[in-house]
């Protein structure tokens, strides 16, 4: 027995076939460009994600013979990116994707109309001027034609539950991205379906993450080399797919994802509304349970930054000029951290974010001396990212979430050092996943578990991902750690004020 986990992300689509001994089979990744029409617009073509997913299925299920026993396939994907389709799911324009900010002024004429806190204890989110409500009224405004002929209102995952199974189905993890629901009676809200101009019957049907949507139409399952036996069961948005991949579905579980941006994830009982420090609170795909998401913009990116303008260059093998490894700035930074103990790095490149929200503070370094170096640098931006990744698990513990252990998974559970930093300041054990496509994962996890193949999300975690290495910090390094991020708070104020005078 097998089932298919697919990942439509912003730039490109995984697949995975798994079997029922949680055995990764194959994998397959599929690319697609972001197009960029104009300033603050970023599109793609919808029909690229459903070319993607038939690639990469026919290519995962290239390496069995029995196809016929393939029994579901669930989904994760983006969200908040929409697909105005007309009456046969056929896309009228290009996707505008959620990081588009083109509906600047629809957004803040709506917050004038309605004030911020409305939508944001309806949906669980901020008015965003990427999500569908805000992007719907900017077609009405300035495409009067297109907004006529539009049938569904679509984002990414109904698109393809659509595509699969003829059923235009949406969970509520990607509800909640769209600005359009509220959360807490998972349905589609009145006044936001009024504001953005439409009625519900323009938008999807709203079903529970693992609830069965249907089975495969005739034409997906010739697409896609498979069985019209096949069932589609309903998944989630891609951080929600990822928790279940990383076994974050009872309460009081977090996972840290270390990507460009870091994104922490927390499992409550009850959904969690914090008009101060804004944590987005939304349905879990485990039912009865609520996550609560926050996250740090330029997380991954500030040691990008780094590697880029001050890593040193170096010669290959071949005599090719290349940028030293983070492997290598690894083992230098790590060498250094007496030496830098009074050395600090705030990373606002955009801004302060969570949980000290601020649009002129700036990125700084603080405590450099002429007995410091680029490695003393980089040191001190790994721990500033953490520091900022801890306050919020900080206040998810004041709220109730108090993890144990911590989940890493990306690019920062690769470094020996950011890992070790992550526990000490965290006080506690870190788990570190080897497998890099944990949403993926999710869904299919979930799809197990809608057809009968895994008893229930615990058993199909268990058998999938078989754990990962637990590492934890000596007592020594959690107290030098505690003592620098009381030291590092004590600064964010300075900077604040500082760059509010200028």
């Amino acid at each position: 027995m097998y089932v298919l986990g697919i990942d439509v992300g912003t730039t490109g689509t995984k697949s995975m076939l798994i079997n029922e001994k949680g055995d990764i089979l194959c994998n397959a990744y599929k690319g697609y460009p972001l197009i960029k029409p104009g300033n603050n617009q970023v599109e793609q073509r919808a029909e690229d994600w459903w070319d993607a997913v038939v690639e990469t299925v026919r290519k995962c299920t290239s390496v069995i013979e029995d196809k016929h026993n393939i029994k579901a396939i669930s989904l994760s994907t983006q969200g908040g990116s929409l697909v105005p389709v007309d009456a046969n799911c056929k896309p009228l324009s290009n996707v505008i994707v959620w990081m588009d900010s083109r509906a600047v002024d629809q957004r803040n004429e709506l917050l004038k109309t309605y004030g911020k806190e409305m939508f944001y204890k309806k949906t669980g989110w901020n008015l965003s001027a990427g999500g569908n409500l805000v992007e719907i009224k900017w077609i009405h405004d300035n495409n009067k034609e297109l907004f006529d002929k539009t049938y569904k209102f679509l984002s990414t995952i109904e698109y393809v539950n659509y595509k699969l199974t003829g059923e235009y189905v949406i969970d509520p993890s990607n509800a909640a991205m769209t600005n359009l629901i509220n959360i807490n009676t998972a349905q589609w809200d009145e006044v936001l379906v009024e504001a953005a101009g439409i009625k519900e019957d323009r938008l999807p049907r709203v079903m529970e993450s693992g609830a069965e949507i249907g089975t495969l139409t005739r034409e997906a399952a010739d697409e896609l080399g498979l069985d019209t036996s096949v069932k589609v069961i309903n998944g989630g948005h891609d951080q929600y797919c990822t928790a279940v991949g990383a076994g974050a579905f009872k309460p009081g579980e977090v996972f840290l994802a270390t990507g460009t941006a870091w994104v922490i994830l927390g499992t409550f009982q009850s959904p969690i509304f914090d008009t101060v420090k804004r944590i987005a609170p939304g349905r879990h795909i485990v039912k009865d349970l609520w996550g609560g998401l926050v996250s740090v913009p330029t997380g991954g990116v500030s040691m990008e930054w780094f590697r880029d303008n001050f890593a040193l260059n170096v010669a290959d093998s071949e005599g090719n000029i290349t940028k030293e490894s983070f492997k290598d700035i690894d083992m230098k930074a790590s060498s250094v951290m007496k030496r830098a103990e009074s050395v600090f790095f705030y990373p606002y490149y955009g801004g302060s974010r969570y949980p000290n929200y601020s649009s002129t503070t700036k990125a700084s370094f603080m405590g450099l001396g002429l007995e410091h170096d680029r490695y003393d640098m980089a040191l001190a931006i790994m721990e500033g990212v953490v520091f900022e990744a801890f306050s919020s698990i900080e206040h998810f513990e004041e709220k109730g979430c108090k993890a144990d252990v911590l989940r890493v998974l990306g690019g920062a559970s690769k470094s020996e050092l950011w890992t070790n930093i992550i526990s000490a300041v965290a006080g506690r054990p870190v788990i570190r996943f080897k497998e890099a496509d944990v949403a993926c994962i999710g869904a299919g996890i979930v799809a197990g578990v809608g057809c009968g193949m895994f008893k229930d999300y615990e058993e199909g975690y268990e058998k999938t991902i078989r754990g990962g290495k637990q590492t934890e910090a000596s007592d020594e390094l959690k107290q030098f750690y505690k003592n620098k991020y009381q030291r590092y708070r004590k600064g964010i104020q300075t900077i604040d004020d500082y760059y509010k005078e200028a």
